[in-house]
């Protein structure tokens, strides 16, 4: 029954309230510290193998580095924020820009590194990173060119319909009903889908601060 539902979730709550209590937080940092170290080996070794003048100019390292600082401290601000939902990050920026200066298979990796990074602080688990997951291949399969804004246009529509489609899927098996979807998610998305047009601007921006040439620059120089 209803009543004997809300009991049991009071226990479950109160159950998980004191294992909480009871974790050490050494042991929990030591946990995060380790998940971290194996993430960032893998990027280094990935980057070292198939992007070695990446990997040897420090300008070009920070670059990809920077990704993994900004987005984990936007989720920690998210998450710790009142009132605003986990979904209104655009993570489709990163692969977006890494990929207009690099190729699809840099952007995706690092898209893969951003999203294992901060997967673990998030408190949507298995949800989130498979929606992000899947939203940044369809980044990286899109013909997204930075000097054709249609283009630019119908790749940011893509990637709501993508959002909205995948969200729609893990809501109907955890939710198993119409009715007990919370369709205010999809505020979130489309406000996620819409700030991602700032990697438009962010790519002259970081074309002067790493001394990178981008599609928009050699379209001035030709004119």
């Amino acid at each position: 029954t209803e009543e004997l539902y809300q009991t049991l979730y009071s226990f479950e709550q109160e159950y998980q309230d004191q294992v909480i209590s009871k974790r050490s937080i050494s042991n929990i940092f030591f946990g995060y510290l380790i998940l971290t170290l194996l993430v960032l080996t893998l990027l280094a070794l990935y980057l070292r193998k198939s992007s070695p003048l990446v990997y040897n100019r420090l300008p070009k390292l920070i670059f990809i580095l920077v990704w993994l600082i900004i987005f984990s401290y936007l989720v920690y601000l998210i998450e710790n924020t009142e009132g605003l939902n986990s979904y209104l990050i655009p993570f489709c920026i990163v692969p977006i820009v890494v990929k207009t200066f690099y190729n699809e298979r840099l952007a995706l990796f690092t898209h893969i590194i951003v999203v294992l990074l901060t997967g673990f602080l998030f408190s949507l688990g298995f949800e989130f990173v498979f929606l992000q997951l899947l939203v940044g291949m369809v980044v990286v399969l899109s013909n997204i060119n930075t000097r054709d804004w249609s283009g630019f246009f119908f790749a940011i529509f893509f990637i709501f319909v993508t959002y909205a489609v995948g969200y729609l899927g893990l809501a109907l098996i955890r939710e198993n009903s119409l009715s007990a979807i919370n369709w205010s998610i999809y505020n979130w998305l489309f406000l996620n889908a819409f700030l991602t047009l700032l990697s438009y601007p962010l790519i002259p921006l970081l074309e002067r601060v790493f001394g990178f040439v981008s599609p928009i620059t050699l379209v001035e120089l030709m004119d």
